[in-house]
């Protein structure tokens, strides 16, 4: 399927952290903590909105994002570099 996708002149784009938040009992603790310790350049998080721990964890992911200096970009943005 990949080479198919890739023939018809398609870019495949993956997440590269995956905090799993869609777990049934996952905190927003755990998923902070997970992207925390697996962020660096051009990482590319996956979160689902409507997963009850990710908007929650959000509040505190993206300030201490920020202290470190993280930018946060399109995927346009981030194919550019």
């Amino acid at each position: 399927m990949r080479k198919i996708i890739e023939k018809a002149g398609y870019l495949i784009i993956s997440w590269t952290i995956d905090p799993q938040d869609w777990k049934p009992g996952r905190t927003p603790q755990e998923v902070s903590q997970k992207i925390l310790e697996e962020a660096k350049s051009k990482s590319i998080i996956l979160l689902h909105v409507h997963s009850n721990p990710a908007p929650q964890a959000l509040s505190e992911i993206i300030p201490k994002l920020k202290e470190r200096n993280f930018e946060f970009v399109t995927i346009s943005d981030l194919l550019k570099n």
